[in-house]
């Protein structure tokens, strides 16, 4: 019951959070897109390690709006982005802190300015400042962004992508993005005609292949997941339980 009332909660937390940033601007703010997903370690959702996670995307003022929070058993992680409608990501924060006590253990900031990327990273009382410089033709993502920024593939011109990913902890990897068909995809949220999408992590300690399946359908939201949550995680698979019908293409069905 305590874990169904913290769900509830971020529930409006992740609304909230979109509304109270778009409601502050200039401009009358897009409705959010809302999902909900399970993730587990692994291959199989096991009640083992099980999160739960919610997503909701809204825009403002030209720019787009992401926030996530995951609910693991002892821990919640809430991670809000702000991005350009191409997924250029202008900043990104993220806070960890127990599910009990709400207490916060890590916060990350990390800022793009033309380019230069500045990372502030703190853990208790020590805090540790670093900036990056974006390689020259490669695309941004940081954490989620990723998934907003393969919403503007070009998914049927066998076009592949070279991107730079930033960890909240201020790792980076360089990492490439193709579009390796389409399958339908069935999960507790229903069966959607997805895209399958590959990113593939090229260093040589840490070769690992990546598959999202994201909706054939606009906006291309995420279905479903298998792989490392970033460069530098554990294999996770992540799987779409339901949307909130407010959000487009809520009601897609298969071809």
């Amino acid at each position: 019951m305590k874990l169904l009332f913290v769900i509830s909660c971020l529930t409006g937390y992740a609304l909230d959070a979109i509304l109270v940033q778009a409601t502050s601007s200039n401009t009358p703010p897009v409705a959010p897109e809302t999902y909900r997903y399970t993730s587990a370690p692994g291959t199989r959702l096991d009640e083992r390690g099980k999160e739960s996670i919610i997503m909701a995307y809204g825009s403002a003022d030209g720019l787009v709006l992401l926030s996530s929070q995951t609910l693991g058993r002892d821990s919640l992680q809430t991670v809000t982005i702000t991005l350009t409608p191409q997924g250029n990501v202008v900043s990104a924060t993220l806070e960890s802190a127990t599910s009990l006590d709400g207490e916060v253990n890590q916060q990350s900031r990390i800022r793009n300015e033309n380019g230069t990327v500045s990372i502030d990273v703190s853990h208790g009382q020590n805090s540790n400042t670093r900036s990056i410089r974006v390689p020259d033709g490669k695309k941004l993502a940081v954490d989620a962004s990723l998934l907003y920024l393969m919403r503007q593939f070009p998914f049927d011109t066998g076009e592949e992508w070279r991107v730079f990913m930033v960890d909240f902890s201020g790792q980076t990897v360089t990492v490439s993005v193709r579009n390796q068909g389409t399958e339908i995809v069935t999960v507790p949220a229903g069966a959607f005609p997805c895209y399958r999408m590959e990113v593939r992590i090229g260093v040589a300690f840490l070769k690992a292949t990546i598959t999202y399946w994201l909706t054939k359908s606009p906006p291309h939201f995420l279905v479903k997941h298998i792989g490392k949550k970033g460069p530098f995680t554990r294999t996770y698979t992540t799987v779409l339980d339901s949307i909130d019908s407010s959000t487009p293409q809520a009601t897609e069905q298969p071809d």
